[in-house]
């Protein structure tokens, strides 16, 4: 890519790269810091990268197996486990205005429902 447009990687990266050193006040001697090459700067930003939307993604998949676990919880194996905090998490997720008022409507019929042999006959 860089020949097509005639530029050399690395004389680029020494150009417009700025090597931070530590101020005097932290290193008696800030010019034995190590400086780092293109290859190593930008394998440090990458991972960084990499590791902060690995965090990201786990978070996201920690958040969405809750919400699961809350409709999991209307299956009518585990209905009569229903509890208010499913309800919070299902009304915030379906965007249902009152989650008492789901949660009061779910125990009236958990019972009819726990009953059901699929989710078709409930």
């Amino acid at each position: 890519m860089s020949s097509k447009y005639v530029i050399d990687p690395d004389v680029e990266f020494n150009r417009k790269h700025r090597v931070k050193r530590p101020p005097k006040r932290f290193d008696v001697n800030p010019q034995t810091t190590h400086v780092f090459s293109r290859t190593e700067y930008y394998r440090k930003t990458f991972r960084q990268v990499i590791d902060q939307l690995i965090t990201e993604y786990k978070q996201l998949l920690m958040l969405m197996d809750k919400n699961i676990q809350s409709l999991a919880a209307l299956s009518f194996k585990y209905i009569l486990k229903f509890t208010a905090t499913d309800a919070d998490n299902i009304s915030k997720m379906v965007q249902i205005n009152d989650s008492v008022l789901l949660y009061s409507e779910i125990q009236l019929f958990k019972e009819k429902i726990h009953e059901c042999e699929t989710i078709a006959n409930a």
